[in-house]
């Protein structure tokens, strides 16, 4: 009987975390779809492989405008790699742009002011230090 009940707690939890994480991860498929059809493969090759820290200047600056949270960038950043782009420049845009898209940033300055707003967006290591100090995924906000 433990399995089972077990089982049945594994799945309802795994489909409410589906169902929260669902319109990021469309979202996400969604700007993977316009990147894929607006920005030909060439020019992800010629910007965003190549020197290490170019490309990954490069994908951290192009991520700055998307409002993609850490759920919807993966898609994109599958997208991005799939089309050229470098393992450091995916990687870089894959980090920073749920640090650093203008919602975010937003968000933040609405609900901490412009210290903590400018302290958090240039600051954060990853999600796993941000836990510690009271920061969710946009997925698990309330």
């Amino acid at each position: 009987m433990e399995a089972q009940q077990f089982i049945t707690t594994f799945l309802k939890d795994f489909v409410k975390i589906l169902s929260e994480m669902s319109p990021y991860l469309l979202l996400g498929f969604f700007f993977a779809g316009l990147l894929h059809a607006f920005i030909p493969k060439n020019r992800i090759e010629k910007y965003f492989n190549g020197k290490p820290f170019r490309s990954s200047l490069l994908a951290s600056i192009f991520g700055i405008p998307l409002p993609l949270c850490s759920c919807g960038v993966i898609p994109t950043g599958m997208a991005f790699y799939k089309n050229g782009a470098s393992k450091g420049g995916t990687i870089s845009f894959l980090i920073s742009t749920p640090q650093t898209g203008v919602d975010s940033i937003l968000a933040t300055f609405s609900l901490m002011g412009s210290t903590l707003c400018n302290s958090t967006t240039t600051c954060r290591p990853d999600y796993r230090n941000n836990r510690r100090y009271g920061y969710q995924p946009c997925h698990q906000q309330q």
